[in-house]
Formats: structure tokens, C-alpha cells, sequence
């Protein structure tokens, strides 16, 4: 994606003599400026109400999360997008994936000062354009089916059934949940330096019960970042509630079946309106048949687990 436009720095009063730097990460379109984060907006109305929700969570001063400073434009301070372009400061900090129990803490935190500030489902959330993503979460959560889903690709599905039905032996209904906004990506969207929390970036919001955003990091963790033994001690963290002796909501029950969800949810996003040469090259790379074993074990146990897989 080329570079934001000249005039875009200067609606966002950032210096004409700095070079856009594309950076890593951020699908490969954000681009730094000096100390400033330029992003493009997938969808105006959504990265503007995103913004206005940063700032409102930097309103209440946390201390066990950073998130960067939405800019607003200079020539309305409400305006916080400028020909497609939404702008922030740049965060500090690096990848750290293996920091569970800080990421934990923070996502607690991040999700308690969003359920203060966000009562009902936001309209940016109901419209967003159709991502593959969101597909994915209404058919995981029962709200469409396979079928009505669009832009599955049938040859990709085929190839990812064996794990999805395996998942789907191991699907319980959950008792009522409240839902909330929560950001639904932390795994690979938080960012580590000494003596900060932990820094949040590209606040990518559902409206799903508050645990799941820890279900969706375990998951995440069991299928690309850990494995063997590091993989129980993960599970183990997260069922006690992160912290030992210390749980944030929900029993053993609701933790196993949010994190069945979430591998789920996870797995199919390959089938639906994929882009196969990338599915190709990166999907090797990650484990989800020892990640759905590990999962479908803590339903069925062991045995009854590998025999139905």
C-alpha cells in the first residue's frame, strides 16, 4: 500500500520533513512518522469510534495497560480519520509472546474499564463490512451456520474438517454470558518494555463475553507460540484464572468451552474468503491438530480425546 499522501501529515499536524516508514506488523500498511502511527481504516466509521474509545480509556488513567494517543485532526480535534487514514502515537515496546500472566492482568483491566464505558453493542461493531473474521465469530457463536456463511472456499473447509469436527465433539452449551466489547487479537497485538504494563495496540472489538479475550490468547498461544509442556502450563494458568488461586469470573466448565470456541473461531477464519497462497505458506507453521488435542482432552480426557480424533 503506498505511503499516507502529503496532506494527510499535515491534516494530522505532523512534520511535512518526515518520511511515512512502513514498520512491521499491522498486516504491513502502517506507516511511522517521527514519534506518530498512521493506519488505514478498513472502515472510516469504526476506526473513528475506535479512536473516540482510546481516548475515553486514556481518560481514566490506567496503570495496568498502555494504549497509543489517538490524533485527532488539526482542523476539527474531534476528527480523528483524514482521507481514509487514522493516526496515534507510536507505542513503545515489543512483542513479548510468552508473557501470559502480564497479559492477563492487563486484558482484565482493559476489559473492566470497557464494560464502564460501552453498555450496548456499538453500531460500529453491528455494521462492521464483512471481514472474514467476523464471519467466522457468528458462526462460532451460533448466530449463522456453515451454510450461510459467504466466500467459504469448499476445498479449504475440506482440508480444515478433521479439526473442526474433532472441536465440535467437544462443544457444550454455556450457560448464559453477558457480552461486552472486548478486543478479540491480544495475543499478537501486545507490546512489552521494562518497568511499563504492557502496551495494546490495534483494538480490534467484538461484543463477547469478557473471558473469552483470555480464551482466544490461550488459543492462539497453543496453536503458533507454545508447545509440549509449556502447553499444559498455559492451560493450567488460564483455567486457575491467570493468577494462582486468583479467578477473574466463570468456572473451570466455562473457561474449557470459551476455549474451544475460540480454537474454533480461529480455525475456520482459513476457510472463509481466504487468501490461499498465505494460508499456504503460514498455516504449516502453526499446530492447531495438537492445540485441538490439547483442548478436546480437558472435555473428553485423554483417550476418549484421541479416539475421536
Amino acid at each position: 500500500m503506498s505511503p499516507p499522501a502529503a496532506e494527510t501529515l499535515t491534516a494530522f499536524g505532523l512534520d511535512l520533513d518526515g518520511v511515512p516508514v512502513a514498520i512491521l506488523g499491522g498486516r504491513g500498511l502502517c506507516y511511522r512518522v517521527g514519534n506518530a502511527l498512521l493506519k488505514p481504516c478498513d472502515d472510516i466509521a469504526e476506526s473513528q469510534w475506535v479512536s473516540e474509545i482510546s481516548t475515553t480509556l486514556l481518560n481514566l488513567s490506567p496503570t495496568a495497560y498502555r494504549l497509543p494517543i489517538p490524533l485527532p485532526t488539526i482542523s476539527d480535534v474531534i476528527n480523528f480519520t483524514f482521507d481514509g487514514w487514522s493516526a496515534s502515537s507510536f507505542l513503545p515496546g515489543a512483542p513479548a509472546p510468552k508473557r501470559f500472566l502480564d497479559l492477563f492482568v492487563a486484558s482484565r483491566a482493559l476489559h473492566d474499564d470497557l464494560a464502564v464505558i460501552v453498555k450496548e453493542k456499538p453500531l460500529a461493531v453491528q455494521n462492521r463490512a464483512f471481514n472474514r473474521f467476523d464471519e467466522a465469530d457468528r458462526v462460532t457463536w451460533g448466530e449463522k451456520t456453515l451454510d450461510e456463511a459467504q466466500k467459504v472456499d469448499q476445498e479449504m473447509l475440506a482440508q480444515l474438517q478433521p479439526i473442526l469436527d474433532q472441536l465440535g465433539r467437544a462443544w457444550r452449551p454455556l450457560p448464559f454470558l453477558p457480552c461486552q466489547v472486548i478486543h478479540m487479537d491480544l495475543l499478537g497485538n501486545a507490546l512489552f518494555q521494562d518497568g511499563s504494563p504492557p502496551g495494546i495496540i490495534d483494538l480490534t472489538f467484538y461484543w463477547r463475553p469478557a473471558l473469552y479475550a483470555e480464551a482466544v490468547v490461550v488459543a492462539d498461544a497453543l496453536a503458533w507460540v507454545v508447545k509440549g509442556e509449556e502447553r499444559q502450563g498455559l492451560v493450567d494458568s488460564y483455567l486457575e484464572g491467570g493468577e494462582s488461586g486468583k479467578d477473574s469470573g466463570g468456572t473451570g466448565d466455562i473457561r474449557v468451552q470459551l476455549l474451544v470456541r475460540a480454537l474454533y473461531w480461529r480455525y475456520v477464519t482459513f476457510a472463509i474468503d481466504p487468501d490461499r497462497t498465505w494460508v499456504r505458506a503460514n498455516l504449516p507453521q502453526a499446530d492447531y491438530a495438537g492445540a485441538a488435542k490439547v483442548v478436546c482432552d480437558l472435555v473428553v480426557g485423554p483417550a476418549l480425546a484421541q479416539n475421536a480424533g
